[in-house]
């Protein structure tokens, strides 16, 4: 409880009931999972896959994890993150398992 009031009072200025912190962060995981499985359109002329290093708080430890992600640059030069997702590093497994099989599927799926 004092972690969720710590973070809404960082993230959004004021703290919020545990109630509504439920709410907010159901309401997330639903955006997150459409994110996620939505169908990507054949659009894109570069895929940029790329990592970004943070530290998560593990317990009391502090762990770099890499946030993988794939930018879609499209026909006309508008840049899209089209997919993300926390990994233990940048390993060619990593961006295959995570990101690429993913990708093939949401396309795959779209053109079906």
């Amino acid at each position: 409880m004092r972690k969720q009031r710590k973070f809404f009072r960082a993230f959004i200025g004021d703290a919020v009931s545990h109630t509504t912190a439920s709410r907010l962060i159901k309401s997330l995981e639903d955006d997150l999972q459409c994110f996620r499985t939505r169908p990507i359109e054949d659009i894109y002329k570069y895929l940029v896959i790329d990592g970004l290093w943070i530290k998560v708080k593990q317990g009391n430890k502090l762990k770099e994890k890499v946030i993988l992600f794939v930018l879609g640059i499209s026909l006309d030069n508008k840049k899209e993150i089209i997919a993300f997702k926390l990994a233990k590093g940048e390993t060619e497994e990593e961006v295959t398992a995570l990101l690429l099989n993913d990708l093939y599927r949401r396309l795959r799926r779209q053109a079906a």
